[in-house]
C-alpha cells in the first residue's frame, strides 16, 4: 500500500515471529530491527545485565521459540522443530546460560533432559542445542560426543550441539537438514489438528516483562558498554546505545 510506519514491541520473541511473517508473505520486503544486539559485545552486555532477555534473544537468534517461563521450566528455555526426512518431523529442545560459570555437569543434566523429552513424545529423534555466551571447556565437549547422533535422510547429525554467541554471530546454526521457522512450525502444527504447534501463545506474549534497553541519558556506566557494540538507530529515531 505504499504506506512506511515503525513497529514497536517490547518482546524479542515477538519481533522474531514478526519478522518470519514478512520474510514468508513478502519475500521483498526491506526492513530493518533495532534494540536487538548484533554484536557479540552487546550480546554479552544483556547476558550480563538481563539475563533473562539474553535467554529469550538466544533462542531466537538460532531460529527456536521462547518457552515463556524463566523459572520452572523443566531445563528447557526454547524449543524448534526441524525435518529428519520426508514428512518426517522432529523437534528440538534449547538451553541457555549467560554466566561465565561452565561445566560438564551442565551437559549431562541437559542430556538427561533430553532422554526425558525423546520418551514423553515419543520421538527418538529429538535433538538439544546448548548456547553459551562464553567459551565452553573441553569437558564440556566431550560430554556433548557422548551423547551420540540421529539419522536422517541426509546423514548424521549431532544429538547435542554448542553454540557459543560468538560461534552464532560468525554464522554457525543448529545443525539439522531443514529447521521450520514459526510461520512453517504453526502450519505443521495446524496440519496435524492441534490449536496450537507447541509454540508460546501470543497471549503470553503480552504478559512477559518489558525488554529492557539503555537509552541515551540513563547514565555514562552503560553508554560506554553499548556504545561501539550494536548499530544505533537512524537519527530520526530516538538513539538507543
Amino acid at each position: 500500500m505504499g504506506r512506511r510506519w515503525i513497529g514497536i514491541d517490547v518482546a524479542i520473541q515477538a519481533m522474531s515471529v514478526v519478522g518470519d511473517r514478512l520474510r514468508t508473505y513478502f519475500p521483498a520486503i526491506d526492513y530493518d530491527v533495532f534494540g536487538i544486539p548484533r554484536s557479540v559485545d552487546g550480546a554479552l552486555y544483556l547476558a550480563e545485565n538481563h539475563p533473562f532477555k539474553f535467554e529469550e534473544w538466544a533462542v531466537t537468534r538460532i531460529g527456536g521459540m521462547h518457552s515463556g517461563k524463566y523459572r520452572g521450566d523443566r531445563g528447557i528455555d526454547g524449543i524448534f522443530y526441524f525435518l529428519t526426512g520426508n514428512d518426517r518431523k522432529s523437534r528440538g529442545i534449547i538451553s541457555v546460560k549467560g554466566g561465565r560459570n561452565l561445566n560438564p555437569g551442565m551437559i549431562r543434566d541437559l542430556a538427561g533432559t533430553l532422554e526425558r523429552e525423546r520418551r514423553e513424545t515419543r520421538d527418538p529423534d529429538a535433538i538439544a542445542v546448548f548456547i553459551c555466551a562464553h567459551e565452553p571447556s573441553r569437558g564440556m565437549l566431550n560430554e556433548a560426543r557422548q551423547v551420540g547422533t540421529v539419522q536422517t535422510t541426509t546423514g548424521p547429525f549431532p544429538a547435542m550441539q554448542i553454540l557459543t554467541v560468538r560461534e552464532i554471530f560468525e554464522g554457525a546454526a543448529i545443525r539439522v537438514p531443514a529447521l521450520y521457522d514459526s510461520v512453517a512450525a504453526a502450519a505443521a502444527g495446524r496440519q496435524r489438528g492441534r490449536s496450537t504447534s507447541g509454540f508460546v501463545d501470543p497471549r503470553e506474549l503480552a504478559r512477559q516483562r518489558a525488554m529492557l534497553f539503555t537509552f541515551d541519558g540513563t547514565g555514562p556506566a552503560a553508554a560506554p558498554a553499548r556504545r561501539d557494540a550494536d548499530r544505533p538507530m537512524p537519527a530520526q529515531l530516538r538513539m538507543a546505545v
